[in-house]
């Protein structure tokens, strides 16, 4: 049909400027005037006036052209025309059929057989379609498919606005691209910016991916696309939803906006708005953001992760979870392929299995074997521990958690220099710390410092042996001193090589002095008196206490020494060697630290 119309072309170029030009002077533009036919037989019939032509029939009216086989004009503005009917409607539009019904005075045309109406690189196929020359809409209802050069769309029902290159489907729409599909209720079509507006309930099908919405748009040259409305996208086994998601596929990009969420098997993710980077697969999450996979989960205002590096950036202040870990930070970075992070501003990481929590202005920590490296900027970190019921505290320039091993999980703790700790039962200043979780032990490095009730431990270490949570043995090695006093005016002292002291519901029980031992011990009455002085030297002593109170005191190995009445004795000349008393340095709670 299209080929045979070609030989009349140039003919209908020129008869167009010709007719176009005597059209200005006519004032009844309705009237169709025939240009050529082979045969012409015109009837009188009830006062109609009939025209019939056969043989390469050409006619004309207003700025229209059409062409057919044969036709019938009744009183030279009812038309009917039959075989390869053609209308050609300015230079761009022209409408292809086997019949056409046509009105001169409401330039209503109704087209019957194959029908095929071209504007520009479209085409509407179909096989019944009313087209209005004046308005250059095309309504259609039995069904119809356009094309251009890569999409095919189809719908039962639906009109093309011609001069707005604006199509609107209806009815079982579906939509063929070069790789995606979609199947709607409804949708307005764009021909020459080649862009779907989606009407109603839309499913997209691209590759892998599957998206629904009730609203939005997909721009099919530029392959971007909006979806509104119960948006939901899928690819593989990941799932997504928001108020909007965006595709961009140039850029690889997926972004959900208001109420988004995505998820897969193993991973999740939710916030205000949601970027996806898929050659990437970079998530960037903005606005009450939350995202958890098989080994944390994160919540902060702004979370930036890369799933193939298994990294991320927290630029906010954020909360990271790890099994029994929980870290909390203005900012915070972690990076998988190093194996360690770094958490900066107010940090707070707490370790709920053991009951720590570290509070520093800065926080390293890592994996293989796990570690945590606290430093303070402007000020010192803390370490706050649960022990029997009682908060511990620990201020030092760093405190570092280390595991011991891939396979052993329980963790060493070291603190370094300046050393500053407090419990209500006891407190201690020493320059590094060592505690190893796995035996309950505190090593205490570096002039340490102990104090417990009235008494003060000193030597060139100190160890802590804990059970249950209670301090169960304090072992001083190497120039061992203890100074134990009630008032502050006399102080009974007890020196040696080692010392190990055994608590009992942290009450001192007994006491060894081990090697070179030396004691002052000043004797109580009943009423609380002071009564003499117990000077004695010995190779090794043991001392038994009582309420914290010295109660009795057994000498080993060539003992000797002597009780002096309180005026006799000298009492600070006596003092043995080494004597600090130190009270002054002694933490009186957690804010000293």
């Amino acid at each position: 049909m299209e080929i045979r119309w070609l030989r009349f072309l140039p003919v209908v170029i020129f008869l167009a400027s010709h007719f176009l030009l005597k059209s200005q002077s006519k004032v009844d533009t309705s009237i169709i005037y025939l240009i050529h036919a082979d045969t012409q037989v015109w009837e009188i019939k009830e006062r109609s006036t009939i025209q019939i032509y056969t043989g390469n029939v050409l006619l004309y009216q207003d700025s229209v052209f059409m062409y057919a086989d044969s036709a019938y004009i009744r009183d030279s503005i009812f038309l009917s025309a039959y075989g390869h009917v053609l209308i050609q409607h300015t230079d761009s539009v022209q409408v292809f059929a086997d019949t056409l019904i046509y009105q001169g005075r409401t330039r209503n045309a109704e087209l019957f057989g194959d029908i095929v109406l071209v504007n520009g690189g479209q085409k509407l196929y179909t096989n019944y379609l009313e087209y209005n020359l004046d308005t250059r809409i095309a309504n259609y209802s039995k069904g119809a498919t356009l094309t251009d050069d890569e999409t095919t769309l189809t719908s039962k029902q639906g009109y093309y606005e011609v001069d707005l290159d604006l199509a609107h489907f209806k009815d079982s729409v579906e939509v063929v691209g070069k790789d995606f599909f979609m199947r709607m209720d409804s949708m307005a079509y764009h021909t020459e910016d080649k862009i779907a507006y989606f009407l109603g309930p839309t499913l997209l099908q691209q590759e892998d991916k599957r998206i629904y919405c009730e609203s939005g748009y997909y721009d099919v040259q530029n392959e971007m696309a909006e979806f509104s409305d119960h948006a939901q996208y899928q690819e593989g086994d990941r799932r997504a939803n928001a108020d909007i998601i965006r595709y961009e596929r140039g850029e690889y990009k997926v972004t959900l906006d208001g109420a988004a969420h995505i998820y897969e098997e193993g991973r999740e993710a939710t916030g205000d708005h949601i970027e996806y980077l898929e050659d990437k697969k970079w998530f960037t999450i903005e606005g009450n953001g939350y995202y958890a996979d098989s080994t944390r989960t994160v919540r902060g205002e702004s979370i930036f992760y890369d799933v193939e590096r298994d990294s991320f950036a927290l630029p906010d202040r954020s909360t990271v979870i790890s099994g029994a870990q929980q870290l909390t930070a203005d900012r915070m970075r972690y990076s998988k392929e190093q194996g360690s992070g770094i958490a900066s501003g107010q940090v707070i990481w707490v370790d709920t299995s053991s009951q720590y929590v570290i509070r520093s202005d800065s926080l390293n920590y890592g994996d293989h074997p796990s570690h945590v490296i606290a430093v303070g900027i402007q000020q010192r970190p803390w370490l706050i521990a649960i022990v029997d019921g009682d908060s511990l505290f620990i201020r030092a320039d760093s405190l570092r958690f280390t595991q011991v091993s891939e396979t052993d999980t329980s963790k060493i703790m070291r603190a370094f220099h300046q050393v500053r700790m407090y419990k209500s039962d006891m407190q201690a200043l020493c320059d590094s710390l060592v505690y190893r979780e796995k035996d309950s032990i505190f090593v205490l490095y570096q002039n340490p410092r102990l104090w417990a009730d009235t008494s003060q431990f000193t030597a060139d270490t100190i160890e802590l042996r804990m059970h249950n949570d209670q301090l169960e043995q304090i072992n001083l090695k190497q120039n061992a001193f203890i100074v134990n006093t009630v008032d502050q005016l006399y102080f009974n002292q007890i020196k040696g090589r080692s010392i190990i002291a055994h608590l009992v519901e942290n009450e001192l029980n007994r006491m060894d002095i081990i090697g070179n031992a030396e004691t002052i011990y000043y004797v109580l009455d009943d009423s609380k008196a002071y009564i003499g002085v117990n000077k004695a030297i010995c190779s090794r002593i043991r001392v038994f206490f009582g309420s914290n109170e010295v109660e009795r005191i057994r000498m080993y190995q060539d003992p000797s020494g002597q009780m002096m009445p309180m005026d006799l004795f000298d009492h600070e000349g006596n003092k043995l060697d080494g004597f600090r008393w130190l009270e002054d340095q002694r933490p009186k709670n957690q804010t000293e630290l």
